[in-house]
């Protein structure tokens, strides 16, 4: 991998972005389900026309060619040249604006839905990206976070939830409650009417047991549109229960 400045047209090595391991790592910002937005012109933070738009807008990032020549290059990707740092004979970073330095940090931290602390965002970020104070940033960025603030206001861990008291007893305790209404029409003679009931249930926590009857309501409606049934008495209908000793 070339290094150094690179101002000849021979010197330049194109490299395919797609084969490249580390910039696997990157989004797409067109993938994304919601973009957060990068900057006011809506460009995509992750493609390399927007970061050598940013690098060529700043002098400093253009100036570590000539001033560090050990350090920095030109390499072309996919066609666009941009500043990069040279790492190893196989590694290489991005050199990033301290204009984009901002915007690019935020959009990572709110892509990865501030999942991500900020030790974790600077080891995705320092794969691909170089600045002298990327580190500086990002635990800015993170700290000053309101949605982090939010969801990490609390460092209580969750464990087991804590003994209840249940019961033991068969039929100590029941659950009574009645369910429905069920309706349906019949037509007994030459006249239509609609029929509605409902059915009790008591069910005994312990063991889970079920007793079931029915209800009926004392009023038939008349099949004239109007299928809103009676409510049953649940006075009456928990009596019954009561009345063969369940308590």
């Amino acid at each position: 991998m070339p290094h150094g400045p690179l101002h000849k047209d021979n010197d330049f090595k194109e490299i395919d972005v797609d084969q490249l391991r580390k910039l696997s790592t990157m989004w797409k910002a067109e993938d994304l389900l919601v973009n957060p937005g990068f900057d006011e012109a809506g460009q995509d933070p992750t493609n390399m026309n927007t970061i050598r738009y940013y690098q060529q807008r700043h002098d400093a990032v253009k100036e570590l060619v000539l001033t560090k020549p050990d350090e920095f290059g030109i390499i072309n990707l996919n066609g666009i040249d941009v500043i990069y740092k040279y790492e190893s004979d196989d590694d290489f970073r991005l050199a990033i604006s301290t204009e984009m330095l901002g915007p690019l940090v935020r959009w990572y931290h709110t892509v990865t839905v501030h999942a991500t602390g900020a030790q974790t965002l600077l080891h995705t970020m320092k794969q691909l990206y170089y600045h002298k104070k990327l580190t500086a940033t990002i635990n800015a960025v993170t700290s000053a976070c309101t949605t982090c603030k939010i969801s990490n206001k609390t460092s209580r861990q969750y464990r087991l939830l804590s003994p209840r008291h249940a019961v033991t007893a068969p039929w100590n305790e029941v659950h009574i409650d009645a369910i429905g209404p069920w309706t349906f029409k019949a037509v007994i003679g030459t006249i239509p009417k609609t029929y509605t009931f409902y059915a009790l249930t008591c069910i005994d926590p312990v063991t889970n047991l079920v007793e079931l009857k029915r209800h009926d309501l004392t009023v038939n409606l008349p099949d004239d549109g109007d299928e809103t049934p009676a409510q049953p008495k649940a006075p009456t209908a928990a009596m019954e229960y009561q009345s063969t000793g369940v308590s």
